[in-house]
């Protein structure tokens, strides 16, 4: 090594050893969060949610950020109790709640999972992500009228989601629901235009309606 570069690497050294270890500490907290900040919000599941400020929307993200790894991971221990702790940071935080319920779901605990999808629709009524989680919570727990309710919610309020409408039309079909079966392929037409099987599902749907 030259003496040049001896004398850079001395410096370096030097300095790193006159930064406290709270300074370092600090540092390397904030690069977490800031990486962690750029790739979670990507996640559509963030995509309505408010902060609570600089301060603790860093130590809620660094955390949150650490347990979407070790779920990625598949270590579910430490990432439901990371998760539970980004809780306690922000008890209004739908994203961890809908993180949560995933979990939850997996460890075949429904209820749980179903109470806190339900928490996170009612703080975030405008995000389709929670919505159609709960959906699908739901039908998996074969809870058909509340999954209905929501899906025509949904319906409502994402018109430019035809897979919500798809759904409803399947679930209308299982309960020989003629009549709101014709009104949500009307929806499709508009939303699709009109096709020869759309049309021949109608005409299926008024033969069979009439049948009965």
């Amino acid at each position: 090594m030259r003496p040049s570069e001896e004398r850079v690497v001395s410096e370096v050294l030097e300095y790193k050893q006159g930064i406290s270890m709270k300074r370092f500490l600090t540092y390397i907290l904030f690069v977490f969060a800031v990486c962690a900040d750029a790739a979670c919000r990507i996640c559509p599941v963030w995509q309505t949610e408010g902060g609570m400020g600089t301060d603790d929307d860093a130590v809620f993200t660094y955390y949150f950020h650490e347990a979407q790894m070790q779920n990625n991971a598949h270590n579910y221990d430490a990432a439901y109790d990371l998760f539970n702790f980004c809780l306690t940071l922000n008890p209004e935080s739908g994203a961890t709640l809908y993180e949560l319920s995933s979990l939850n779901k997996y460890l075949r605990r429904d209820s749980i999972a179903i109470s806190q999808m339900e928490r996170a629709v009612e703080l975030y009524p405008g995000n389709y992500w929670y919505k159609d989680q709960l959906v699908k919570l739901y039908f998996n727990n074969k809870q058909i009228a509340e999954a209905q309710t929501v899906l025509e919610e949904m319906a409502n309020q994402f018109p430019e989601k035809s897979e919500v409408l798809m759904m409803l039309l399947d679930l209308y079909a299982s309960n020989s629901d003629y009549e709101n079966m014709i009104k949500t392929i009307e929806k499709i037409e508009v939303k699709e235009g009109k096709s020869e099987q759309l049309s021949i599902e109608k005409f299926r749907i008024y033969v069979q309606n009439h049948d009965e």
